[in-house]
């Protein structure tokens, strides 16, 4: 089915189709999210980039005009296009492959973290404070809750506490200010979006006001593309 889908991508792409979709479809603003880049655990495959291909985004982005910016920062309504880099659970192939190529390039992203896989013991796979702290003159921090539960599907009352401790915790570990929640499978509610606003988050990733892609481990430029396009 990957196959079949980027071939379609690539067809569909270079027969000049993309070209004309991107002059009506390109978005302002674009979150990309991302999970692990390069990581050599099998276990990760499924949600896997390349560091090839993630650069090869990188590129794309810039030669289409794009300026890269924190997450929090996609509330201000400053003109011109924009994109938001995400990663969310805070595995250990940011620090190895993401983190020296942000600093060469100078690009800011976000990095969501789960604060109970975080010095946990899983040094193998997931990043510690220490990392963390090393990494603060490019990434902004922020929260991905504690345990990483779809939080529409717990009681409202447990749901806030994954969102208020997790901050808490990152806020006092790290000495930041935490204010962008990305919601753990991508599972939120009108009743939580109320409820981030009142623990302090300024923005989430279920802001409906962006396009929000997450390119999977075998798209072709062209897939990556027409996703960028919403299509």
């Amino acid at each position: 089915m990957g196959l079949l889908k980027n071939l379609s991508a690539v067809i569909s792409w270079y027969s000049g189709l993309g070209y004309l979709f991107r002059v009506f479809a390109e978005p302002e603003r674009l979150f990309i999210a991302y999970h692990a880049i390069g990581e050599t655990d099998p276990s990760f495959r499924r949600i896997n980039i390349s560091p090839d291909n993630f650069k090869k985004h990188i590129r794309y982005l810039r030669s289409r005009g794009y300026e890269f910016h924190y997450f929090r920062d996609a509330r201000d309504g400053n003109g011109g296009k924009r994109a938001y880099l995400y990663f969310d659970d805070g595995l250990r192939s940011v620090r190895e492959c993401v983190y020296p190529f942000l600093k060469k390039e100078k690009i800011p992203a976000t990095l969501f973290i789960t604060t109970e896989y975080i010095d946990q013991g899983r040094v193998n796979m997931y990043l510690n404070w220490e990392d963390l702290k090393n990494m603060l003159d490019v990434f902004e921090i922020g929260s991905h809750s504690m345990h990483h539960l779809k939080l529409n599907k717990i009681p409202i009352e447990e749901a806030m506490l994954e969102m208020k401790k997790s901050k808490e915790i990152i806020e006092q570990k790290l000495s930041v200010p935490v204010v962008s929640f990305s919601y753990p499978k991508g599972r939120s509610s009108r009743e939580l979006e109320q409820k981030a606003r009142i623990i302090g988050y300024t923005i989430t990733t279920a802001d409906s006001r962006f396009r929000k892609i997450r390119p999977d481990p075998h798209d072709s430029a062209a897939r990556f593309q027409w996703k960028m396009l919403g299509i």
